[in-house]
Order: C-alpha cells, then sequence, then structure tokens
C-alpha cells in the first residue's frame, strides 16, 4: 500500500515515473502495485489523468544524449496523436520510446545507439 501511495503521488505531481520503477525498486510485485493504485483512487476518489507520453521524452532524449531539436520533434509527436485517439490502452513509456524512435528516424540517421539505447528504456 506504501508504494502504491508514492505512485498516486508521483502521478498526481507529474513525475514522469512508471509502476515498473516503483516494482524493481520496492521489491513489491507490479500487479499488486497496480491493485493497490486502483484500491486508493477508487476508495479516495483520487482523479488522477492518465500519463501523458511526452512527460516520458525529455528523460528519455538525456539518457541517450540526444539534440533538443530531436527532443522537441520527439515531445510533438504524441501531443499529435491525441487528436486520433490513439493513445487509449497503450503504455505511455512505449509511446514515448516510440516518439524518440520515430523523431531520430526523421532527423538523423538511426545509429545502434540510439535502438539499442530504447531497448533498454523500454526493459528498465
Amino acid at each position: 500500500m506504501a508504494t502504491a501511495s508514492l505512485y498516486a503521488a508521483t502521478r498526481q505531481v507529474g513525475v514522469p515515473l512508471s509502476l515498473d520503477n516503483f516494482a524493481i525498486v520496492s521489491r513489491v510485485e507490479r500487479r499488486r502495485i497496480q491493485r493497490a493504485y486502483r484500491y486508493l483512487t477508487n476508495e479516495l476518489g483520487l482523479g488522477i489523468a492518465p500519463t501523458d507520453p511526452a512527460q516520458f521524452v525529455p528523460r528519455f532524449v538525456s539518457e541517450l544524449d540526444l539534440s533538443n531539436e530531436l527532443e522537441r520533434t520527439a515531445h510533438d509527436l504524441p501531443n499529435s496523436a491525441k487528436c486520433y485517439n490513439t493513445q487509449s490502452g497503450k503504455s505511455p513509456v512505449a509511446l514515448a520510446a516510440a516518439a524518440v524512435y520515430a523523431a531520430a528516424r526523421l532527423r538523423t540517421n538511426l545509429s545502434p545507439k540510439i535502438r539499442l539505447g530504447l531497448l533498454h528504456i523500454l526493459h528498465q
């Protein structure tokens, strides 16, 4: 319950951390945290909006040491996709990684470093 409370708090203030980040650090199963989080939000009536994939983009770009121009492009992609309602039911982390990947393909030659870095980010 404590881990779920921390997760809820970070979601409320907009800190882009995934449920998997909490599961790794707390050594509590992801599923247990998810259930406790759902219980907390229902019982306390927390109106927490779904995580915006664009919040994860700066962290990914920083970890991969990519340019600011690429970050701006990657940040705009998830925001553009919102109007088509294509994000429902998708992982915000995966959508952010896909945006960085697509921006890298548009702006630069996609190096193996970027590909491996994104794979590493997705499997943390």
